[in-house]
């Protein structure tokens, strides 16, 4: 019996629509801009330079192949879903 164990994660302190965007939140008068500059990591390539198999889909085409080949790993997997900020 195959067992599997999803674990989901966001970078709520980054993702775009959660987070101050310099450009869009600057104060009124010209005052000091606040917010963040920070990107988000390439969480697969973390994944991989932990010993884990590091999948990433970057369109909708390509999610139900990247779902296929995490559900197919054996051993620990990490799949970074990125999506249009615009969106949520």
């Amino acid at each position: 019996m195959r067992l599997h164990a999803i674990s989901a994660a966001t970078a709520g302190g980054l993702t775009p629509s959660r987070r101050k965007v310099k450009s869009r939140d600057a104060p009124p008068g010209g005052g000091r801009p606040v917010g963040t500059s920070l990107h988000n990591p390439d969480w697969a390539a973390y994944a991989e330079l932990c010993g884990a198999t590091g999948i990433k889909a970057d369109r909708r085409d390509q999610l139900d192949q990247a779902m296929a080949r995490l559900f197919a790993t054996d051993g620990p997997a990490m799949l970074h879903v990125t999506q249009d900020p615009e969106l949520l």
